[in-house]
């Protein structure tokens, strides 16, 4: 008689690190990273160019009169990119400023922020008051937190929306789900027309210093490392995190990544309205930008070389 089997132990199971080292990827560097995408490429942008990597291979285009190059979208499945007042377009590795917008090259230099809506069909720019000379003095009534916001539609005979605003500080903006952000020392929303909405905000950043759009969500960096996600329709806060050092973050569904000025990348998940740190890595020793591209983290980093990528494995993923 054979003896009885013993039970066998569960064959153990190793889930992958969530976040991956970060390795270099030659040239590029700028003032922003293309808006997050999952067809897309990695693309750093400046206001004189754009760098992108096919595989470890980069490629890069020069242009003028672009404007911010936050705020962007990508289209037609990847292949192109509205920012600025134009659009990139990859197998042509070229840039056009879109008929609309030409029009706003001539006050280029007073655009303070320009962020495009989802679908490329639209885009919000924030401009500021006439640009005054170093040696010219301020008019009478002259105020610097007077702007316009304006919203352009590509493709029609639509007149651009206009709407004077006040904001003080250094604006950002955001544009997403009908909704436009302004933030600065304080923070507004409006509706897909450019008309202010009356939202009574809570557990704002004392100054916003970063703002994007993803998936029915803002997200808003303070100067204070504070995170704040807002549902983009009402205004809501879903959920804060972050904390002193913080200069960035990007989000996707449940997933939250931000990057310190000491270039350590944290990963959250988020449940309910509470942020969970599950990973948390090194990108360098200094940064100013994060974004998550597919299932990959970007980060503008320190150095000749500064962008930095890692994968990232659904650490939000039961």
């Amino acid at each position: 008689m054979k003896p009885p089997q013993q039970p066998q132990p569960p064959t153990p199971t190793t889930r992958p690190a969530p976040l991956g080292p970060f390795t270099t990827l030659r040239g590029g560097g700028g003032g922003a990273l293309a808006a997050g995408s999952t067809s897309g490429p990695v693309m750093s942008l400046h206001n004189t160019g754009a760098t992108w990597w096919t595989g470890d291979a980069p490629a890069t285009i020069s242009f003028e009169n672009a404007g911010p190059v936050n705020g962007s979208v990508w289209i037609d499945g990847g292949k192109r990119l509205r920012v600025g007042l134009g659009t990139i377009d990859l197998a042509a590795k070229s840039f056009t400023i879109e008929p609309a917008l030409q029009p706003f090259v001539k006050d280029a230099a007073r655009l303070a922020g320009i962020a495009w809506f989802p679908d490329g069909s639209r885009v919000a720019l924030l401009m500021n008051g006439p640009a005054l000379r170093v040696d010219q003095r301020p008019p009478a009534g002259y105020d610097r937190t007077k702007r316009e916001l304006v919203i352009v539609t590509l493709g029609g005979t639509d007149q651009p929306i206009r709407h004077g605003i006040t904001i003080a500080g250094t604006p950002v903006i955001a544009a997403g789900d009908e909704r436009v952000v302004v933030g600065g020392k304080t923070t507004q929303l409006f509706d897909g027309r450019g008309e202010p909405l009356d939202v009574a905000f809570t557990a704002l950043p004392e100054f916003v210093a970063r703002a994007s759009y993803s998936a029915g969500r803002f997200v808003l960096v303070g100067s204070d490392g504070k995170v704040t996600l807002l549902d983009a329709r009402s205004g809501a806060t879903i959920a804060t995190w972050g904390g002193e050092g913080i200069v960035d973050a990007a989000a996707t569904g449940t997933t939250i990544v931000t990057v310190g000025s000491d270039a350590t990348v944290h990963v959250g998940c988020l449940a309910g309205s509470t942020v969970t740190e599950v990973a948390k890595a090194s990108a360098g020793s200094a940064a100013t930008l994060v974004q998550l591209v597919g299932d990959r983290v970007v980060v503008s980093a320190d150095g000749p070389d500064p962008i930095r990528v890692a994968s990232l494995a659904a650490p939000c993923t039961p």
